[in-house]
């Protein structure tokens, strides 16, 4: 079975981190931001080289599509698993990377604290939806 990385069917954590990497919502995201998000992960540079090429970022625009697919890679292999296309084509669900806070991730990113300014809300910006 395939795992589907459109956006209905991955779990908040790259909805979230695809807006703090692309807050203007452009088409593709800042390469230097991208770069810090596999950096921040603490993987061996082998293994964020890997996710890299796989998630078709090396040559390409990092996309949202390319984003997701490097959460995906990033999640496999912070669970010490292989990492190729047939990984992540014999996934059943969608994996969820360890990147810390969405304060921590903003932090390491160099983006500072995101105010919340819907009081009502509640929400935390200090975590993940």
């Amino acid at each position: 079975m395939s795992i589907d990385l459109s956006i209905g069917a991955v779990p908040a954590i790259y909805k979230e981190v695809h807006a703090i990497l692309n807050p203007s919502e452009r088409a593709e995201v800042d390469r230097e931001l991208y770069g810090k998000l596999l950096s921040s992960t603490n993987l061996p540079k082998s293994t964020l080289e890997q996710v890299w090429e796989l998630s078709g970022a090396r040559v390409g625009p990092v996309t949202r599509t390319s984003l997701y697919k490097s959460l995906a890679l990033l999640a496999l292999a912070q669970q010490g698993k292989q990492l190729d296309e047939k990984s992540l084509a014999n996934l059943e669900a969608v994996p969820s990377p360890s990147l810390g806070t969405p304060l921590e991730l903003r932090e390491h990113l160099g983006l500072g604290r995101k105010m919340n300014l819907d009081v009502r809300t509640g929400a935390d910006p200090g975590s993940w939806a």
